[in-house]
């Protein structure tokens, strides 16, 4: 009891620290970068928060069922919006309040994670480094999706291989955040059987309940959506959607930087965009049935339009805002983050299965975002579990396997 205790508090101090970080970030900001703007926000979570803060249910302003996106995130602020009711808080003060605790909640989360197979001092390191990456204080600036996301991903990863139906809940609450986390479950069943310390009758206790967890965290909602539409979805209904944004951004949203985008490929996202605005994309299977025939007569343009979104995943953004910088943060903290994921597989094999949960977590946002749009915030989930691999990598604690070794798993 003790033991927990004392590694309880340095992932509160962690916590409080890095919720102090993000305040005085948003602090420091001029107020032009202060306000909202994701478009997110505006076109579908605060509308439909509202009506749920006003009894109306999960609906859009019209009175329609809000079907088109998953409703954790709206279900969050209508929340905050009843707080600050109630309190006659203002709801931007409310907000900003859930954000800054929620970032707090996720980075003592984060900690406790890397603790369970890392050293301290390495565990302290990557909390630090993920807290103060540009991107994260920046996606936390206003109440994005990826804010909820990461404590939900990270309580689930810290309860994976111990706590099965606690897991599924807090992966199928992520889920219904954003959809991107629709296969986790499979991810993380993959890295407990590759991790080779597993019998097999407990493996598969855990994937039981795991899978039970995720059922009754989802199962409500699709279960409504199902009787107020009559039709079965998956999450949420943008999935096509997302789609075509990834294959078109060269041709529509923001223009406020260059993108890798040669100009050779711009006739083909127009064509694409166009087949859209005509009716003709506007389902996963004639996106794919277009993508089909396209790569039959001319391979070389359509690999090439997936390789640019390959690499456009590290550092590209919805409105082409300061792509070339943050690509140049990016390159150093992949290439520190494959030296550091380098010396914990050659490391014991606490560090090597974490260094496999990386990987694998890894290759699953990118594959996901390589399908949909193709943007780096979608890859924000994988690299703060990376920012252990980084500080490891930077020198800025000790090599793993050495005599620091890491914490037992309370």
């Amino acid at each position: 009891m003790i033991a927990e205790a004392a590694r309880r508090r340095p992932a509160l101090t962690a916590g409080l620290l890095a919720a102090l970080a993000h305040a005085l970030f948003w602090l420091a900001l001029p107020a032009s970068m202060q306000r909202n703007q994701s478009t997110d926000y505006f076109e579908v979570n605060e509308p439909v928060a509202r009506q749920i803060a006003a009894g109306h249910g999960i609906t859009t302003p019209a009175g329609t069922p809000a079907s088109a996106k998953s409703p954790g995130q709206s279900i969050l602020l209508a929340g905050c919006f009843w707080l600050a009711g109630v309190t006659g808080l203002s709801e931007d003060l409310v907000l900003r309040l859930y954000v800054v605790g929620t970032m707090g909640v996720a980075a003592g989360l984060l900690y406790r994670l890397f603790l369970v197979l890392l050293s301290p001092r390495v565990a302290l390191w990557g909390v630090v480094l993920w807290t103060l990456h540009p991107m994260t204080l920046w996606i936390a600036k206003q109440p994005n999706t990826e804010v909820p996301f990461f404590a939900f991903f990270f309580g689930a990863l810290l309860a994976a291989g111990t706590h099965g139906l606690l897991c599924g809940l807090l992966l199928g609450m992520a889920m219904l955040i954003r959809p991107i986390g629709l296969l986790l479950p499979a991810v993380l069943l993959v890295w407990l059987w590759l991790d080779a310390r597993w019998p097999w009758r407990r493996l598969a206790i855990f994937g039981v309940t795991l899978v039970v967890g995720c059922a009754l965290a989802v199962g409500p909602w699709e279960i409504w959506v199902h009787q107020k539409t009559g039709r079965w979805i998956l999450l949420s209904e943008h999935g096509t959607a997302s789609l075509m944004d990834g294959l078109t951004f060269g041709v529509k949203g923001g223009d406020m930087g260059a993108t890798l985008v040669r100009a050779e490929l711009l006739p083909l996202m127009q064509d694409m965009l166009d087949e859209q605005i005509a009716g003709r994309m506007d389902t996963n299977v004639q996106v794919f049935s277009y993508l089909g025939r396209r790569l039959r007569e001319e391979p070389a343009l359509v690999v090439e339009l997936f390789a640019v979104k390959t690499l456009r995943s590290w550092f590209g953004t919805n409105g082409k805002w300061m792509e070339l910088a943050i690509a140049l943060v990016q390159l150093p903290f992949v290439l520190l983050a494959g030296r550091g994921l380098w010396q914990f597989w050659r490391a014991g094999d606490r560090e090597r299965s974490f260094g496999l949960l990386c990987l694998l977590l890894t290759g699953y946002f990118w594959a996901m975002t390589v399908t949909a749009l193709s943007i780096v915030r979608y890859l924000l989930p994988p690299m703060a579990v990376l920012c252990a691999a980084v500080a490891a990598g930077a020198g800025l604690a000790r090599a793993p396997g050495s005599a620091e070794r890491p914490a037992e798993k309370g």
